[in-house]
């Protein structure tokens, strides 16, 4: 699995970072909502407990 930055943006009205990112699997099972944000998490050095995936 690999995960591609799209655009990332500040929202300073709701005081948060939003990142676009896509996920390329290809050959592989489609992956879980916590395996994807294991990896941005980890890719990103975000704190997993403030970190939402809203759409896949």
């Amino acid at each position: 699995m690999e995960i591609r930055v799209i655009e990332t943006k500040e929202n300073k009205l709701l005081g948060r970072k939003e990142i676009y990112f896509e996920v390329i699997h290809e050959g592989e099972p489609t992956p879980s909502r916590r395996d994807v944000k294991g990896k941005l998490v980890a890719m990103l050095d975000l704190n997993p407990e403030t970190t939402v995936i809203q759409y896949i």
